[in-house]
């Protein structure tokens, strides 16, 4: 088998809510992102009244963040809501420790585990080719004891607001020299330690100016938006222009920030969006500093052909006259560049379309697009299996860089090839895809620490993909992964402790959803049934037949009560008491008999078809289908390909063991009904009863009987709407589908020991990481919508779908519409399946095996 890593940075989400102090918060949260290979691209979610605002779920759900940090107090429901949707391996609440002397420390993120460094990236940036030599990386910083302004930090990113030791160490000094404020006073003053080093400059002024005329003087934003696997969103009102952001609230500040995430990423590290004050547009010499940032420093060309850029002055708390004046002051001073402006009536105006979303790439890689996708191969025979690390792309092309620079840890994704595949197409091996309503990361690995016992934590997560994702680093160890079967791995899903790590403090762990489950009856006719026609696609291929559909149903494998069987019975009773009520002894007795002579008729089918007869009926429906379905082609060149196709069919039938091949003759003096199979059947017959011989035929045609175990799955437990439901949606998964068939769940250990389930699932499907609970019926009349839904809010899957094998109808739209009722605010949707005219297959090719279907990519 094989597997497939990928390495990108670690996804953080913060939930942050506007108050009191909401601007040092938010300082906090920049100064930490800059510090992070992939920082600049974390998502700032905002909330309201302890809820995620709802513009912004969709967004939160495909950012996919690793880790939710929260400044927000979450109640319990929110906390296992919050799990459930986006699958964090931390959801952490931030936890202010008493003795900050700071207001920037007092709201620094403490995050569970370290991420790579953004310095990571600088060793990249600084190799030359065969026309340029090695040149460091110009940082931008201000001495250790000096604020930079907001301006400076919140739109470049000073290495001591975010990164330590200060200054830089030395060991990276081939790679990084920083390009440093440091007051007057302070570098006058021997004493004061430790000295600054790189190119020191005495005012901010000065430093912004070395910005704009140096393209190798870059802030840790920047370099923190280097070579960033990332979503790509491509909404055109914000991906194409450069956003300028006016304003000092809180949501100004948020609308710059996440506005970034809508660039493309081509971009990589470059400038496409800055944040200024109307202080900072009032200040003569910022004002033209800002101008020429603009000119000099932001490339995101209109046309694509280095032309003009359209500058979009922004804000949310300016208002339309205010921003006009603006927009005219900033075209009078730059009539080279496009400025127009827009007024944002509220913090959800950047929340991208859900067009934008429906689009999205969730990994798109910043370089040319010719450059080879960045996943490593890896072949395991065994289900166990301990993956390497695999470095990202731009640590990999420096393997001289320091190794200081590359402490901390990174994401590894992996996608594992399936060893039970049920792709209905040749051509395509499905692959695990992970569900987040059924938590299964823990039966591959559990927890583990990457670099010892005194190591960080580190959790197994399923990404919105659906694949495994590690974290990892270099000079450690991934643990070992055990690829389960699909019943180990539901069973850890539904009956092991919740696995999510404590919000805040320490708390017992949380019960499974049940304490037990097990294989009904049903269950394991279904998978035997399943394992003899070779599948889930070979079995709907035979048992959807028409032909063989009906050829079963005459040697009696029809389920117990069908709506047909239903009617047609209704039918007999109403003719036999045509006044509707039953007053004597002898109408009670009509009854009774009536009853038994169906019984009968139930359990006394066919005992075996004969070859002629297959081809009589073979031709009678053969014909059929082909007046019905007229061709252009004359009819003799499919004739004999159809005829062939019986034979071929009857012996793929035989040779799967569904149906025995031998003869079954009547003894004369007993009278008794012997069967003898071709494996027995010898020149002398001896009856099983009396004793006495009879010759073999030599004229009769070979009889064929229904396995017996494949008649009870039929008859006994209505495997049909099963079988037929699991080939519909294993047909229209693209990449993964695994499943459990039927089970017993025990929710409490009494019932374990009772031996008594507290209820019973037909199918739990998972397709391409959806999960699908199942009411597979033959008809609607068998089902409980109020367990139905109990059901589902205790497994909590993405749809509950009633699959009914019989036309739609008013009655289950009625049923249906209960099941949504009783769902709602459940956040669980619910759909209804029926039969459809191409279920049962028409055609005049029998089922033989050997057909298979190809995708063309």
């Amino acid at each position: 088998m094989n597997a497939y890593l990928r390495p990108r940075p670690i996804r953080v989400a913060y939930l942050v809510e506007e108050s009191e102090d909401w601007q040092a918060l938010l300082d906090a949260i920049f100064a930490e992102s800059f510090a992070r290979w992939g920082g600049r691209f974390t998502l700032i979610v905002p909330c309201e009244n302890g809820e995620i605002r709802a513009a912004y779920l969709p967004w939160l759900e495909a950012y996919d963040a690793d880790i939710i940090y929260s400044y927000v107090d979450l109640d319990d429901s929110i906390i296992e809501r919050l799990h459930e949707k986006f699958g964090p391996a931390f959801l952490k609440k931030h936890v202010i420790l008493p003795g900050e002397e700071r207001i920037l420390d007092t709201y620094r993120p403490n995050l569970p585990i370290t991420p790579l460094s953004a310095l990571s990236v600088t060793a990249i940036m600084t190799q030359g080719d065969f026309t340029s030599a090695v040149h460091p990386v110009s940082l931008v910083d201000t001495h250790f004891g000096t604020q930079p302004s907001r301006f400076l930090q919140q739109n470049f990113g000073c290495y001591g607001q975010s990164l330590r030791p200060w200054p830089i160490p030395r060991g990276i000094s081939d790679y990084l020299k920083p390009t440093i404020f440091v007051p007057p006073d302070i570098l006058a003053n021997p004493r004061i330690m430790p000295r600054a080093e790189g190119n020191i400059v005495g005012s901010e002024n000065e430093l912004i100016e070395r910005i704009i005329d140096r393209r190798d003087v870059i802030g840790l934003a920047q370099l923190s938006a280097s070579f960033v696997p990332r979503l790509q969103l491509d909404d055109m009102i914000w991906s194409r222009t450069v956003n300028l952001v006016v304003g000092e609230t809180f949501d100004d500040t948020m609308i710059f920030w996440n506005a970034l995430h809508l660039t493309p990423v081509w971009i990589n590290g470059g400038i496409v969006t800055l944040k200024v004050s109307k202080d900072d547009l009032a200040d003569v010499d910022r004002f033209k500093a800002i101008i020429k940032i603009i000119k000099r420093r932001i490339d995101l060309p209109v046309s694509g052909n280095g032309s003009f850029v359209q500058v979009v002055v922004r804000s949310a708390s300016l208002p339309e006259g205010e921003l006009e004046h603006i927009t005219q002051e900033l075209h009078a001073a730059d009539g080279f560049n496009v400025y127009t402006h827009e007024h944002i009536a509220s913090i959800d105006a950047i929340v991208p379309s859900a067009t934008a979303f429906k689009n999205a790439t969730r990994h798109v890689e910043p370089g040319s697009p010719f450059r080879p996708s960045d996943w490593h191969e890896v072949i395991f025979a065994e289900n166990v299996f301990r993956p390497p690390i695999v470095l990202p792309r731009h640590l990999r092309d420096a393997p001289q860089f320091p190794v200081s620079a590359k402490q901390g840890l990174w994401q590894v994704d992996l996608t594992i090839e399936r060893a039970v595949d049920h792709s209905w197409v040749r051509n395509v091996q499905h692959h695990w895809r992970l569900p987040r309503r059924l938590r299964m990361t823990g039966a591959f690995t559990s927890g583990y620490q990457f670099h010892g016992r005194s190591s960080p934590f580190c959790v197994p997560r399923a990404t919105a993909d659906g694949m495994l994702s590690l974290a990892c680093g270099i000079d450690g160890t991934l643990p070992e992964l055990t690829v389960p079967t699909d019943e180990t791995a539901f069973r850890y899903a539904i009956c092991a402790d919740r696995d999510w790590l404590p919000f805040t403090g320490s708390r017992p762990p949380r019960p499974g959803l049940a304490a037990d489950m097990r294989t009904s009856d049903k269950g394991r006719y279904l998978t035997a049934l399943l394992n003899m026609s070779g599948g889930i696609h070979r079995a709907k291929e035979i048992f959807l037949s028409r032909f063989w559909k009906d050829r079963f149903e005459l040697l009696g494998a029809t389920p117990k009560a069908t709506n047909e069987r239903i009617s047609a019975v209704t039918q007999r009773l109403r003719k036999r008491f045509r006044g509707g009520k039953i007053d004597s002894d002898d109408e009670w007795a009509r009854l009774a008999s009536l009853v038994l002579a169906e019984a009968r008729a139930e359990r006394s089918p066919s005992r075996y078809l004969k070859f002629d007869d297959l081809q009589l009926e073979f031709d009678k429906h053969r014909n059929t289908f082909w007046i019905e379905h007229p061709t252009a082609t004359p009819r003799e060149e499919w004739d004999e390909s159809e005829k062939r196709s019986l034979e071929k069919s009857v012996k793929y039938l035989c040779e799967r063991e569904i149906l025995h091949q031998g003869h079954e003759w009547r003894c004369p003096q007993c009278f008794n009904n012997n069967w003898v199979s071709i494996y027995d059947l010898k020149r002398i017959l001896d009856c099983k009863v009396c004793g006495k011989n009879e010759l073999a035929p030599v004229a009769e045609p070979w009889h064929f009987r229904i396995n017996q175990f494949v008649l009870e799955g039929l008859r006994e437990h209505g495997l049909l709407p099963a079988i037929w439901c699991l080939g519909r949606y294993a047909e229209i998964a693209s990449e993964s589908f695994f499943y459990i068939e039927a089970h017993e769940l025990f929710f409490a250990e009494s019932s374990v020991a009772k031996g008594k389930p507290d209820a019973e699932l037909d199918l739990l499907i998972v397709s391409d990481g959806v999960v699908r609970l199942v009411e597979a019926k033959a008809s609607g009349q068998g089902i409980d919508i109020a367990k139905t839904a109990e059901l589902a809010k205790r497994l909590r899957p993405d749809v509950v779908t009633l699959a009914v094998m019989e036309d739609d109808s008013h009655t289950l739209r009625q049923k249906l519409a209960e099941l949504e009722r009783q769902l709602a605010n459940e956040d669980i949707a619910a759909d209804l399946m029926t039969s459809k005219p191409n279920d049962i297959r028409e055609a005049p090719t029998l089922p033989t095996g050997t057909a298979y279907r190809m995708r063309m990519f």
